[in-house]
C-alpha cells in the first residue's frame, strides 16, 4: 500500500511558480520529486481558480 503525501499550500504555490518559470514541466517535477501529472494538475487548478486554489486542510 502506498502512503499519500500531503503538501503544504506554500509548497504547491512554489512548485507552480517554478514550473512556470522553469520552462520544462517534466524536469521541474523530477527536481521536486513529484510526477509531472500532479504538477500539471496544480497548474491547471491555479489557472482556473486563481488565488483560492490551495485552501489547505480546513484546520
Amino acid at each position: 500500500m502506498t502512503h499519500r503525501r500531503i503538501h503544504s499550500t506554500e509548497f504547491k504555490r512554489d512548485a507552480v511558480q517554478l514550473a512556470r518559470t522553469g520552462g520544462n514541466l517534466y524536469h521541474t517535477a523530477c527536481e521536486l520529486g513529484e510526477g509531472a501529472s500532479l504538477l500539471r494538475k496544480w497548474l491547471t487548478a491555479e489557472q482556473e481558480q486563481g488565488e483560492s486554489t490551495f485552501p489547505g486542510q480546513g484546520k
